[in-house]
């Protein structure tokens, strides 16, 4: 008994202390280094930290700062970097897991190679290779419509080489909460553009996560086309993705991330096995046999079932058994009627439900072994139920390139088999008008919607008002049904740079365009819980953001000195640049050296002056402004001016 009570006294002197230590206000005692630039990762050493968790926050100059991974902080111990959008100069850090710490004194300087260098996850340019990261192989200079002449395009330089952009965690001021932001999992592949790093290199996906964190996105949606061998390269980003956001889980807390995984399924997933009807170039019958040739190959196999129509002889259209076939194009059928003339036109194809409904069971199999079931996964609870009751996969589905049944038996089945192995629905959404009150579709998602090329054509951003529309029908969906819109907003098109590109552009007209989608995000957007961002990084269609986006706008500075005042001037390259673009302006004084410090901040848009007195200490200066943009817009720095107060 008495062993007991010792025991039990030191269970309560554990637990005292444990609690006594709980509430102690934490200490810093030590930063190493005390002064550094964003980016740099910086120890912080003294008592009473915690460990990391939902409640416990971290400040750098006024910015919250996040540890990766969460086990850098423990209860004497902090190594985090300093964030991008801590303020320049003298500040404090302060460690607050209940009570805050000591407000420790820290200064985070800056140079004008890096406030200039690219800050993104691309590559950057060759003519500023500053700051190029370390996975990259090769410089990206940004990549040119490659078609239409120069003299007639608004938007030349549809992917702008990377930039310096100002992180703010909000990539819009939208009320959404969650912003989707559409990934490209191919570049390094041989069957793609480069753009200078390869996505099947862990360094690169954790880089791409972090930016996008950064810039606000809360959910990585990759656009997936399945496992086939074709594939690896692509589904080996995609695990490299979701390996890279698992990483980042808060230890104390479940389900907390601070970004989400998602996965777009592309019809491009079984288009390859599963051909799309073609065109029928002949049709004959000699006997009882019919050959027909068609423009691409069908996928018509021996003994399987072949779907012909729209043929001006109508006794050539029907279901028909496959006798042989010829080659690729060209096969044979038994028509016992006989007696038809030969004729061309219409379509043939094979019975594609029975292929796509496969290819689909396979890779949702997949997604739901291999993804499914984590809380890194985007859950209902993220978006109020607005989505039904299941995970979100989004659809691409082209209903003119192939007649299968999908709501007949396709997506039933599916959905069905789905449920039964893993619990949940697979939300099905859809990229086209229409489908909100077709069975088993939870809603609709946005997408660019640009047309053929010509001078006048790539100023229409919102074919046949689509945007009106989507938001429109989304209303009374989410009314009468409960479905769900996902949003959309992009810079603009261009499918040039891309080999299967057939020269359709939406001119960005100076970040207009992205501002202008943005903004039809905040009319009437309650049913809206996500809104998408198409895309993050696709540079053969022009519509990444990485890189940031060029306002078309640069800075040139002088200073009056007879008054102490500080003058800038914007020179447009376009018509199409506006101000709108423009979040503040920013002016620093540089020593010989380099070294940035900050004289004023988020001077208004409109702004061209500022009195400099009082502002500059004694010393030979050089004054630099900064054009800061609006979310992903690039920002430009103006040329230097001597000052000495």
């Amino acid at each position: 008994m008495q062993g007991v009570r010792y025991s039990l006294a030191l269970v309560s002197f554990v637990v005292f202390a444990s609690l006594l230590a709980s509430s102690q206000a934490a200490q810093i005692t030590s930063v190493s280094p005390g002064s550094a630039p964003v980016g740099t990762l910086i120890t912080i050493k003294g008592t009473n930290f915690g460990s990391y968790g939902f409640e416990e926050s971290l400040s750098i100059n006024g910015a919250n700062a996040y540890p990766y991974p969460t086990s850098d902080w423990t209860n004497l111990e902090i190594q985090v970097v300093v964030p991008n959008s801590a303020a320049q100069g003298s500040g404090t850090i302060m460690v607050c897991p209940t009570a805050c710490s000591n407000a420790y004194p820290f200064t985070v300087t800056n140079t004008l190679a890096l406030e200039t260098a690219n800050n993104t996850s691309a590559c950057s340019p060759s003519s500023n290779p500053t700051n190029n990261p370390s996975y990259c192989t090769a410089y990206f200079n940004g990549f040119d419509d490659t078609k239409n002449s120069k003299s007639q395009l608004q938007t030349y330089v549809v992917d702008s080489p990377a930039g310096h952009i100002s992180l703010t965690e909000s990539l819009y001021s939208l009320p959404a909460a969650n912003t989707v932001c559409e990934y490209q999992p191919w570049f390094g592949s041989s069957g793609h553009k480069s753009v200078g790093y390869n996505e099947n290199n862990e360094a690169t996906v954790h880089a791409q996560v972090t930016n996008m964190i950064a810039r606000g996105c809360t959910v990585v949606l990759v656009d997936w086309y399945g496992t086939s061998s074709a594939q690896q390269f692509n589904l080996t980003t995609s695990n490299l993705v979701y390996s890279d956001i698992k990483s980042r889980e808060n230890p104390n807390y479940f389900a907390d991330y601070p970004i989400f995984f998602a996965i777009l399924e592309d019809q491009g997933s079984w288009d390859a096995a599963c051909p799309a009807y073609q065109g029928i170039t002949s049709i004959s019958e000699r006997g009882n046999t019919v050959t027909v040739a068609t423009s691409a190959a069908t996928g018509a196999t021996a003994g399987s079932s072949i779907s012909i129509v729209g043929v001006p002889i109508s006794g050539y259209n029907g279901n028909w058994t496959v006798a042989s076939v010829v080659n690729g194009t060209t096969f044979t059928y038994v028509n016992t009627q006989g007696g038809f003339a030969s004729s061309s036109g219409g379509t043939a194809g094979a019975d594609e439900t029975s292929c796509i409904q496969s290819a689909l069971l396979s890779d949702l199999g997949y997604i739901g072994q291999n993804y499914f079931g984590g809380p890194y996964w985007i859950y209902p609870q993220l978006d109020n139920d607005q989505l039904g009751n299941g995970l979100w996969t989004g659809f691409f589905i082209c209903y003119s390139c192939f007649n299968a049944d999908w709501y007949g038996t396709i997506w039933p089945s599916v959905s069905t088999w789905f449920q039964s192995n893993y619990g949940y629905y697979s939300e099905q959404l859809f990229d086209e008008f229409g489908k909100f009150g077709e069975p088993y579709s939870e809603g609709e998602f946005g997408w660019p919607q640009p047309v053929a090329w010509s001078s006048s054509n790539q100023y229409v951003w919102d074919y046949s008002d689509y945007l009106t529309n989507l938001y429109t029908q989304g209303q009374s969906a989410y009314a009468n049904n409960r479905q769900g819109t996902v949003g959309v907003f992009y810079k603009g098109f261009d499918d040039n740079n891309a080999s299967w590109g057939t020269n359709r552009v939406i001119a960005q007209q100076c970040g207009q365009v992205w501002m202008d989608t943005a903004s039809f995000l905040n009319h009437n957007v309650d049913p809206y819980s996500f809104m998408q961002v198409a895309t993050w990084n696709d540079y053969e269609e022009g519509t990444e953001i990485e890189t940031g986006i060029d306002n078309c706008y640069t800075v040139t500075s002088s200073i009056n000195s007879s008054t102490n005042t500080l003058n800038w001037t914007l020179n447009a390259s376009s018509t199409y640049a506006m101000q709108t673009t423009i979040n503040s302006f920013t002016v620093w004084y540089a020593d010989v050296n380099g070294n940035l410090h900050l004289a004023k901040s988020n001077i208004g848009p409109s702004s061209d002056s500022l009195s400099l007195t009082g502002l500059i200490p004694a010393g030979s200066w050089t004054i630099y402004v900064e054009m800061v943009g609006q979310s992903s817009i690039i920002n430009r720095m103006s040329n230097g001016v001597a000052y000495t107060p």
